[in-house]
């Protein structure tokens, strides 16, 4: 009898835990099909984590921590925007520092119109209420590698002989971070930087030795093989508001060059707009050369104007194909995610979707309406199952047909990819000392200047959404 008992409680536990577990997936997909209210303004995405901890702050807390936004020791980066600079050329804005500490809002690091804050997930929503329609709240993700894997520079000859080497120069190189820098030290492949900086401000070695980030110190040894002799900062950014600062302290410290293997997203649509565009302008008004990444997204971008001639708001990729599907699946533990921005011109307003190839579950959406900064949705997916495919949906809500592009950044290929205009910012910054740079081969390394032809399948293409040359070099 005790045996059965026994029996009948572990069952009755066994259920409830089920029924947990599905009630908690309900909810969340109810947070993620409801609609952006329209007085809300920050990004869907952290809006949604956000509503989720108000309810049941563990499962927030797990999704966060599983998620693609940047985050730590329970707190989430984002960064606050005092009006809008995605239409515009030069910020003049300044933000208020002050205003937002008195609301709560303790900022990090400033430049000009934006601040970095680390915030708990249950406090944004209350916390957002108490800001001006002048604010916005945008999401930060976690900073993404814009490589292809390591690549032979064979430039052995700037290291030796009668090469320049770099002597009487500064460069900086900017990246996510700079995992095992000393030994790269150690071994000869860099030297020793003459400064580190870390989100903004003075860090050492230490601080920017992030697990698993080693792309920064590949630059850095890449750089080092071609100038040597130059004294070297370093300098570890987790948002826009970080690199804008970093530049300002690279214009104090008499920086010559500045080197970005980082690609931006969803900042302003036309060339020489948004916060990208600014940085890399104010160095270049410095009279640093600011050489940028032109991207890697050749084959995970795609672009078009809206079309839709069965009338269902959807956009169609292709003939009677409304899916723009990931070529390969997504994998247990792995996140994807996808970047959408258009030409706002005429006020239009999409929403973004994440869909289950199998069933056409929706497994994450971005809905943002009425926030003043339509024209950019960003929605992501972290895959706790099985391998499973996905695609992206499109949906137009309000407004005309215009031009739209979406971006995944090394989390998969899509069907339908548009390698025509596929630059990233601030790669559409068009001063002449801000130079875009594509990839090519390293067998390619003796080709003549004005080659055509040998830019690699991946590397980013122009032309840029106002019709210039990209990459450059």
């Amino acid at each position: 009898m005790k045996k059965i008992i026994g029996c009948i409680i572990l069952a009755v536990a066994s259920l409830a835990a089920t029924a947990q577990t599905k009630w908690n997936e309900q909810r969340w997909q109810n947070i993620i099909e409801k609609e952006m209210p329209a007085n809300v303004r920050m990004s869907a995405a952290l809006y949604q984590l956000a509503t989720l901890a108000m309810a049941e702050k563990t499962e927030a807390y797990s999704r966060l921590s599983q998620s693609g936004l940047r985050h730590k020791d329970g707190l989430v980066n984002m960064e606050v925007v005092y009006r809008n600079d995605a239409n515009i050329e030069k910020i003049t804005d300044e933000i208020d520092a002050k205003y937002l500490g008195a609301r709560g809002f303790m900022a990090e690091q400033v430049w000009k119109n934006r601040a970095s804050i680390w915030m708990k997930l249950e406090d944004i929503i209350p916390k957002s209420k108490l800001l001006s329609s002048d604010y916005f709240i945008f999401l930060v993700t976690v900073q993404r590698r814009d490589d292809e894997g390591p690549a032979v520079m064979n430039s052995v000859t700037y290291k030796t002989g009668a090469a320049p080497g770099g002597a009487g120069k500064r460069v900086a190189i900017f990246d996510g971070g700079f995992y095992n820098l000393s030994g790269a030290i150690s071994a000869g492949k860099a030297k020793t930087p003459a400064y580190v900086g870390l989100g903004g401000t003075a860090s050492n070695l230490t601080g920017v030795n992030f697990l698993n980030n080693e792309h920064g110190t590949a630059c850095v040894e890449m750089v080092y093989d071609h100038c040597p002799d130059a004294a070297f900062e370093v300098y570890a950014n987790g948002n826009t508001t970080e690199k804008g600062a970093a530049v300002a302290d690279c214009i104090a410290h008499g920086v010559d060059v500045i080197s970005m293997s980082q690609s931006e997203y969803n900042l302003g649509w036309l060339d020489n707009t948004g916060a990208a565009c600014s940085y890399a302008q104010d160095a270049a008004d410095a009279g640093i050369l600011f050489l940028t990444s032109c991207g890697n997204r050749a084959n995970s971008h795609y672009e078009a104007v809206f079309t839709d001639d069965d009338g269902d708001g959807r956009h169609e990729f292709g003939p009677v194909d409304e899916t723009n599907n990931l070529l390969s699946n997504v994998a247990n533990s792995r996140t994807t995610h996808c970047y959408l921005s258009w030409n706002n011109s005429a006020g239009t307003n999409f929403d973004l979707y994440i869909v289950r190839t199998s069933d056409n579950a929706i497994l994450a959406s971005s809905t943002n309406t009425g926030t003043g900064v339509a024209g950019y949705e960003y929605a992501e997916w972290t895959n706790n199952g099985a391998s499973i495919g996905v695609y992206f949906r499109i949906v137009r809500i309000s407004g005309p047909a215009t031009t739209f592009e979406m971006f995944t950044h090394s989390a998969g290929e899509y069907q339908h990819a548009t390698a025509a205009g596929s630059n990233t910012s601030p790669s559409n910054t068009t001063d002449l000392n801000v130079i875009s740079v594509g990839a090519v081969s390293h067998t390619d390394w003796g080709q003549l200047s004005g080659v055509t032809g040998i830019i690699v399948d991946y590397s980013s293409q122009g032309p840029t959404n106002s019709g210039n040359i990209a990459p450059k070099i």
